[in-house]
């Protein structure tokens, strides 16, 4: 393992690198990927522990001195700078280089890589954010050494070796004695696995029953209309399926919207999502927040919003738990929330192409509504931001959309 991959541990978000630099070295190197043999028999023995397949590369790029997982353009690379090869394993020991290797292919696996072409559009993840990640990133690498058969003082000692226990509060990297921790945690995991696997002891099996969703399906067809033919339209394609309540009590029939759009000029290459047409079904909830005896006790705002807070599962999966919110009107003296017209639900872009392709290769989707709040704006506060005033916890107001046909239909995202 001598001319093994030896990394100087910088995590993965953190790096002295510029991303502009990043992008140049992989333009660089994308037709002629020069990656170590040893370095690459490393991440294969590690992605063969883990029991899953090798979806990204090792590029090897001079002159950033780091090690760092990161995803470009779609696809996923783990960049190390050559010139550190011995530097750790000359003070350490050899384990020490796959052990930041399972740590990078951690954050890969954990979703934690930023794609460095979409750097400037994502807001940066904080600081708290940050360290939880990296702990997520050594939790896996302690359990991978563990299946490697790595010694846990050589594991340990490969980040006692770049860490303090300074005050952590103020930095992206946790101190050492959080990050040790979280070494053992996962290399003892693999070791508790282990042992209940060879355990003796006589196998009792359990009274099984499989418990049926009520949720069902339902039909439906999906419509796509092409507008770009009109260079002044605001719509350039829409794409909606009528749904259906998993309640019978409710005669609305939801409607889900995927529509490109220009709004004040601007051109929304990304597209926008709205539902509509929910009104009945949370009318108990409006009727409150709409009661005027109940507004003049909080005189002191003077813009609500109503702020619904939904879970959406595709199939037997969750998907994402999300937010919309819903600006009030003014109408025949008296105020107003219309869900009856579309409302927007504004994604970041991770979750938004996370969302399609799973829409796209999904049966049915399951759209379930868990809290409707009341949020308002001061008019003494110099904070535009709303704050809530009040919520309340839904049941049973769940819709169902058909998703055959929909990748058809929502062709026209990239």
């Amino acid at each position: 393992m001598k001319k093994l991959l030896f990394l100087l541990f910088i995590p993965f978000v953190t790096f002295s690198q510029s991303t502009d630099g990043v992008d140049i070295c992989l333009a660089l190197q994308s037709n002629n990927f020069t990656t170590d043999a040893e370095a690459e028999r490393a991440l294969t023995r590690i992605m063969n522990a883990s029991g899953l397949a090798k979806n990204f590369a090792l590029i090897p790029c001079d002159n950033i001195s780091n090690a760092v997982a990161v995803s470009y353009r779609g696809e996923r690379y783990i960049i190390y700078d050559k010139k550190f090869m011995s530097l750790i394993s000359s003070r350490t020991n050899d384990w020490s280089n796959l052990t930041i290797l399972a740590h990078e292919v951690g954050h890969h696996l954990n979703g934690h890589s930023i794609d460095l072409s979409m750097a400037k559009i994502v807001e940066p993840k904080s600081l708290a954010e940050k360290r939880r990640q990296e702990l997520e990133a050594d939790e896996f690498a302690g359990f991978i050494m563990a299946k490697l058969g790595a010694p846990l003082s050589s594991v340990l000692s490969s980040i006692s070796l770049i860490t303090t226990d300074d005050d952590d509060t103020f930095s992206t990297h946790p101190k050492r004695s959080r990050r040790l921790e979280r070494l053992r945690v996962g290399y003892n995991k693999e070791k508790e696995d282990k042992s209940l696997v060879n355990s003796k002891t006589e196998t009792i099996k359990a009274v099984e029953k499989k418990i049926k969703s009520k949720l069902g399906t339902v039909d439906g067809t999906w419509n796509l209309i092409d507008y770009t033919d009109d260079p002044f339209g605001k719509i350039k394609y829409s794409s909606f399926i009528e749904g259906d309540n998993v309640s019978d009590i409710y005669e609305d029939k939801p409607i889900l919207y995927f529509q490109k759009e220009v709004i004040d000029g601007w051109k929304f290459e990304s597209p926008l999502i709205y539902i509509s047409n929910f009104q009945n079904q949370i009318k108990k909830y409006l009727d409150f927040y709409s009661d005027t005896n109940w507004r003049n006790k909080i005189e002191s705002y003077e813009k609500f919003f109503l702020k619904v807070y939904f879970t959406i599962a595709i199939d037997k999966d969750i998907i994402l738990n999300h937010f919309f919110t819903i600006e009030e009107s003014f109408e025949n003296e008296k105020y107003l929330f219309d869900v009856k017209q579309k409302s927007m639900i504004i994604f970041d872009e991770g979750e938004l192409i996370y969302l399609i392709n799973k829409i796209k290769e999904g049966n049915q989707l399951y759209f379930k509504i868990n809290k409707i709040g009341l949020s308002g704006q001061n008019k003494r506060s110099y904070n535009p931001k709303p704050r809530e005033i009040e919520s309340n916890e839904v049941e049973n107001i769940i819709f169902k959309f058909n998703l055959k046909g929909s990748s058809n239909a929502l062709r026209w995202i990239n």
